[in-house]
């Protein structure tokens, strides 16, 4: 998950995790102005009603929105139910700078009353070789590191506890600039199951599923439901890399061209990699937070 906060240490701005948890529209203001996961709101909310969703599991859920939303899902459908969202809690911002998200989430599943969503502090694979639950995995997210190699680890270790008719959901297979970052790469290449799509909004979110009827209806509800592969860039991102077989390779322009049937063709042409970089300046800083939390 992206996360746009930023963390201010003026006195005169910052607000208390408290004070921002206590807002009435807290949840809006996290999907509109903190996560890139925003977007999936409404998919995840239609999802859970129209899915068996005894057990949703959300790795990766940094300051908790996916988590929330799921949550509030299972509550509005009334048929028990529980997400559990986990996650290490520890990200490495800088050398200087380490973002530990964990009190913030605790406390917004306290004030918000929560009640069906468990949260676990841990690392995917530990909590995943521990997992001693007599319950399959209906909806499982997976949005925690976005490398090829871990991401894919994060899917071996567990697809193992997903129930046959599951859902399979992967976060950000649509980013092409951010150096090293592959989603789309492993949904490109995933062949376990019978069924495999992806929206493009909000850094993408594949899905991946043997449920055939939930398929067809997810292609018939969102028009914006894509089920060509392999998924390749829009024309309008130009990252300064493209990852292609684990390698980066510097690239100057990326021509992009979509038929009637979603079928794609890449050109790429090689250049060297610039060095130049933008500086985002405070005002700038300023107008992509909406909210300033001390966490």
């Amino acid at each position: 998950i992206y996360c746009f906060v930023i963390i201010c240490l003026k006195a005169a701005t910052a607000v208390t995790t408290a004070e921002f948890l206590s807002q009435p529209n807290w949840l809006e203001v996290m999907g509109t102005s903190m996560s890139a996961w925003g977007g999936h709101t409404e998919f995840a909310r239609w999802l859970t009603m129209n899915v068996k969703s005894d057990l949703i599991v959300d790795l990766g859920i940094d300051y908790g929105y996916s988590t929330y939303i799921w949550s509030n899902a299972l509550s509005a459908k009334n048929q028990g139910g529980k997400v559990v969202g986990i996650d290490s809690f520890y990200f490495e911002v800088s050398d200087e700078y380490v973002r530990d998200t964990y009190s913030f989430v605790m406390e917004a599943v306290k004030q918000n009353k929560f009640s069906n969503a468990e949260i676990i502090k841990g690392y995917f694979s530990d909590v995943s070789a521990s997992w001693t639950r007599g319950q399959t995995i209906d909806i499982l997210h997976i949005d925690g590191r976005h490398e090829y190699e871990n991401v894919t680890n994060d899917y071996n270790d567990w697809i193992q506890h997903l129930q046959p008719n599951g859902l399979v959901l992967f976060h950000d297979c649509n980013v092409w600039d951010q150096e090293n970052f592959g989603v789309y790469r492993l949904l490109n290449e995933l062949t376990d199951f019978k069924y495999k799509g992806y929206f493009t909004h909000s850094a993408g979110l594949g899905v991946v599923t043997n449920n055939l009827s939930i398929f067809q209806t997810i292609k018939t509800r969102y028009p914006g439901f894509h089920t060509s592969f392999p998924i390749l860039p829009p024309a309008a991102a130009l990252p300064s890399y493209f990852n292609v077989n684990s390698r980066s390779i510097p690239i100057k322009s990326m021509h992009y061209e979509q038929t009637n049937t979603e079928h794609a063709t890449l050109t790429q042409q090689t250049t060297e990699k610039t060095t130049e970089t933008e500086t985002e300046t405070e005002t700038d800083m300023v107008k992509h937070a909406r909210i300033v939390v001390d966490i």
